[in-house]
């Protein structure tokens, strides 16, 4: 389950449903967030590479092939500075525009 606040302080989940698409490095995941009802249509189906991780699974770093969508996904609202570099030098190491990630205000 994805979890976040929005700017106005209300919670927004969202429960995705996730396929492996390499069985060998788990690391290639089709996820769907539409209801089971549209799963046949593909475009409903994303495509989520995890790109990094910590040792202890604290944070992720998630992207889509085409390197237009990125996260740095964290199991507590904040990620000290040392980890969020770490995470951030795992995108670049993917190829990502870090320059361009924005970071949420957690409140």
């Amino acid at each position: 389950m994805n979890r976040c606040r929005t700017a106005d302080g209300t919670r927004t989940d969202a429960q995705g449903i996730v396929r492996m698409v390499d069985t060998r490095t788990s690391a290639k995941l089709k996820v769907r967030f539409a209801p089971a009802v549209l799963s046949f249509l593909r475009f409903v189906w994303g495509d989520y590479w995890i790109l990094g991780s910590a040792d202890d699974y604290s944070w992720a770093v998630v992207g889509s092939p085409d390197r237009k969508y990125l996260w740095i996904l964290a199991r507590t609202p904040t990620l000290g500075a040392e980890p969020y570099s770490s995470a951030v030098a795992a995108a670049r190491a993917n190829g990502f525009a870090v320059d361009r990630l924005v970071k949420t205000v957690q409140r």
